[in-house]
């Protein structure tokens, strides 16, 4: 492994932990500006933003899954998901589960003031925890590298 290999590989890690918070806020703040689009009537853009949500979450869940390496070279992918970034991933996905549970109760809860939607239900449930998964490998990846 060469050294130019290895810096590469640091840049790239901190370039994905500062890409795993601004994907996060990107889309809290995508879904909360497209909330209201639930109230158009059939046949508007309602199903386009169904799918942008669907798309979202498939593009997100696979960067927080794969390390957003999918393109690296072996080498270069083994230095960028060490041991530390495999468990930052693990404590991620543990944070984005726990959220979903979470967010289920809170759902569950609203019901009992006001009729919630299984669609209005599902997106918050998987915005929830997609932001706070990403939210929970950005910080982690940012401290360790910060740490050294």
């Amino acid at each position: 492994m060469t050294t130019s290999q290895t810096d590469y590989a640091d840049r790239f890690a901190a370039g994905r932990a500062r890409v795993a918070v601004v994907l996060a806020c990107f889309m809290l703040f995508t879904q909360a500006g497209s909330w209201r689009a639930e109230d158009v009537p059939p046949g508007g853009t309602h199903g386009v933003h169904v799918v942008a949500l669907i798309i979202w979450s498939t593009m997100v869940l696979a960067f927080l899954v794969l390390g957003g390496g999918l393109f690296l070279n072996a080498r270069t992918r083994a230095l960028v998901n060490d041991e530390s970034t495999l468990d930052h991933c693990r404590q991620a996905m543990t944070t984005g589960f726990l959220t979903a549970i979470v967010m289920s109760g809170v759902v569950y809860l609203a019901t009992l003031v006001e009729p919630v939607s299984a669609q209005t239900a599902i997106r918050l449930i998987m915005t929830f925890t997609i932001v706070m998964a990403l939210l929970r490998f950005g910080v982690l990846e940012r401290r360790a590298l910060k740490n050294g």
